[in-house]
């Protein structure tokens, strides 16, 4: 079986398959005003190896040593080297073995794309996009947006914006600046998590803006001496001079008025803090 193996790799009847694996579990949230990431995962869990396979020899034995049935010879990663995978062979067998790949182009092949314990593994990066792609989904109250700041497509700034839980999707209405790109959750995660590629770096930067201004429309109560919303139509600014300039074209009518506020609201939706800023009334107020 030894003269067999070291024959396959003079002739190159061997292939080279590379493997890799992750249980890791991700957990993206917003933690002061960033976008963070935590990863669970136990030792051993997350890895990526090349391993030599030669099929004519796949459960074969003799007395010496016996292949498993998937042919596996041996297999090479970052944290363990070069590792001989035969069964009941002896310390000289196996340092012959790994002599015999070390002095043969096989072993260029084994450690190709295997450098250092950064090496990509491509399954734990699949997995984790897929998390922060769910989980953008799962936030009703979160809009993806990117822009531009320069206009290099490979420089821009990848933007969340906590809307109000209370925000109506088919019935409000949300103005953003003319710049901002809106984004699917996945098309979102691919550019949040671009990686620099060959010939092309990215600048990639992050933006959480959760206070925004509110237009609601009501009437005011004279006898409690406040304003009840309508609980109409809401719209929503993320800069106070285009609240402003469309504040200037309501006109409302009788005991009718409209009441804009800027709201900072929390990760989960839920109204922080309420600052109460202008009020238009109709003419029946004012009189």
């Amino acid at each position: 079986m030894l003269k067999k193996i070291i024959k396959n790799l003079e002739t190159g009847n061997y292939r080279i398959e590379y493997r890799e694996h992750c249980d890791c579990r991700f957990n993206w949230r917003l933690d002061n005003g960033e976008l963070v990431c935590d990863i669970d995962s136990n030792d051993g869990d997350c890895w990526i190896d090349n391993v030599l396979i030669m099929d004519d020899l796949a459960g074969q034995r003799d007395d010496t040593l016996s292949v498993d049935n998937s042919g596996s010879i041996a297999f090479y990663d970052t944290h363990f080297g070069l590792t001989p995978l035969l069964r009941k062979a002896s310390i000289d067998a196996e340092q012959e073995i790994v002599k015999a790949i070390k002095n043969n182009y096989a072993y260029e092949r084994l450690t190709d794309g295997i450098y250092s314990p950064d090496a990509n593994n491509d399954l734990h990066d699949r997995r984790k996009r897929e998390a922060l792609a769910k989980w953008l989904s799962d936030n009703d109250n979160l809009r993806s947006y990117v822009y531009y700041p320069r206009d290099f497509a490979n420089e821009y700034v990848c933007g969340l914006l906590v809307l109000p839980g209370y925000y109506r999707k088919k019935k409000d209405l949300l103005w953003v600046p003319a710049n901002w790109y809106s984004k699917s959750a996945e098309e979102w995660t691919d550019m949040f998590l671009q990686k620099d590629m060959s010939g092309t770096s990215y600048n990639i930067g992050f933006e959480l803006v959760n206070e925004l201004y509110e237009i609601d429309y009501g009437w005011y109560n004279h006898r409690a001496d406040m304003t009840i919303s309508h609980d109409s139509v809401r719209y929503f600014f993320v800069d106070l001079q285009g609240a402003n300039n469309f504040l200037d074209t309501r006109e409302p009518g009788g005991f009718n008025c409209y009441e804009l506020n800027k709201l900072t609201v929390d990760y989960d939706g839920m109204i922080a803090e309420t600052d109460y800023l202008a009020i238009k009334y109709g003419p029946e107020v004012v009189r």
